[in-house]
């Protein structure tokens, strides 16, 4: 059985990458999500969403652009990692959630 640092996916949890990773897959079609927009949309502070979202670039589960001109916007998106995270996430949450009815 190959090994899992188990410790990767606590904090995953702890700094709610789960959810950004989660509301980014969904709105996929979409393309580019503004930061206003997921701090609108995700149940955490600002800070910890752009901490979050460090942690994910570092990661290389999204894609940063950053405008440099105005109007600067702070956008990102899933890279192609990211997107198979996003897609087992969903397939989770919506395995749980056929159990619950």
């Amino acid at each position: 059985m190959p090994s899992l640092d188990v410790e990767s996916i606590v904090t995953l949890e702890r700094t709610g990458a789960a959810q950004i990773l989660l509301y980014l897959y969904i709105h996929r079609d979409s393309g580019e999500i503004n930061i206003t927009e997921l701090t609108q949309n995700i149940k955490a502070t600002r800070e910890t969403i752009l901490r979050t979202i460090a942690y994910l670039a570092t990661d290389n589960l999204i894609t940063e652009i950053i405008m440099q001109v105005f109007p600067f916007q702070h956008k990102i998106k899933l890279s192609e990692k990211g997107l198979a995270a996003g897609q087992l996430l969903f397939e989770l949450a919506q395995a749980l959630q056929s159990q619950h009815k």
